[in-house]
């Protein structure tokens, strides 16, 4: 099994066309998370480019007015966790 936690509670908060607002519960010992997004319709996920330190990003880049699939993971002494359970948001049109 995975030693390092999953992040919890993934949660999306504002929306726009472009952008999703991501925040999570902070896991201990955490240097810095991965967060991943894809087109809900899509089979697989991609890293976003910016691997943020605090427990909160800002997915930009995205579609208009579509459904995206998160997930985030955690980074404790260069070892990544696994995704989080997966969270559903939509852009806005």
């Amino acid at each position: 099994p995975n030693p390092v936690q999953a992040p919890l509670n993934l949660t999306a908060g504002a929306a726009t066309a472009a952008s999703i607002a991501l925040t999570w519960t902070p896991v201990v010992g955490a240097t810095k998370y991965g967060v991943y997004y894809k087109k809900a319709a899509d089979a697989s996920f991609t890293k976003f480019a910016t691997e943020p330190t605090s427990a909160n990003q800002v997915v930009n880049t995205l579609t208009a007015a579509t459904p995206y699939d998160f997930q985030v993971t955690a980074f404790v002494g260069g070892v990544e966790s696994d995704p989080c359970p997966k969270i559903t948001a939509s852009t806005t049109a």
